[in-house]
């Protein structure tokens, strides 16, 4: 071999040499590349699963506290409507009562709104016609002088009484007694269904 050639065997040793080295070095960059990649893959993933989970975990908490938040709403309408029917069950009971039951309760009603001076008691259309024939002296003997007159014309009312003194005016309606003691009487009737 001449010194030519083995100038051109040295070169091409030392190239392929070299191009082994590049390929070598190439081959570990690109094996570094890919685990790099995988590693970051990863890491992406695992954020996006934390944060997926977390929301899935804020979503399902929401859905549960709606959930509840609804039931309680349910619960309470429920509740609600079954104090409703107990109270109307207790008006119309109220003006089921009978005769006696019924003026009774009229004359403690009028005995707990009693004032001083001169006082009038007005009863609806029905209630003057079955009115108990000694409703007046009842009505005498729980009012001090100058007491109360009981008034032959009907006042524009389904039932109870009411109580007048001068300008002042007590509505003993079954409705407004009711009504002004709703809270109280919501209260316990609550109470006694629901504890």
């Amino acid at each position: 071999m001449s010194g030519l050639d083995k100038i051109i065997d040295s070169i091409l040793t030392d190239a392929d040499e070299v191009s082994a080295k590049i390929l070598r070095d190439a081959d570990l960059k690109a094996q570094t590349i890919e685990a790099d990649g995988k590693a970051a893959a990863q890491a992406a993933y695992d954020k996006a699963m934390e944060k997926a989970e977390a929301s899935a975990a804020r979503q399902i908490e929401a859905a549960k506290s709606g959930a509840a938040a609804e039931s309680a709403r349910d619960m309470l309408r429920y509740k609600v409507t079954a104090v409703r029917e107990v109270l109307d069950a207790a008006l119309a009971a109220l003006r089921a009562l009978p005769e006696e039951e019924y003026f009774s309760l009229c004359l403690k009603w009028i005995g707990e709104n009693l004032s001083e001076g001169e006082g009038v008691v007005s009863f609806g259309k029905k209630d003057l016609e079955r009115l108990p024939k000694d409703f007046e002296k009842r009505l005498a003997a729980i009012c001090p002088p100058p007491g109360l007159t009981l008034s032959r014309e009907a006042a524009d009312i389904t039932d109870g009484l009411i109580l007048r003194y001068g300008d002042i005016e007590y509505d003993l309606t079954f409705e407004a007694v009711m009504e002004e003691r709703g809270d109280e009487l919501r209260d316990l009737v609550a109470e006694r269904l629901f504890g």
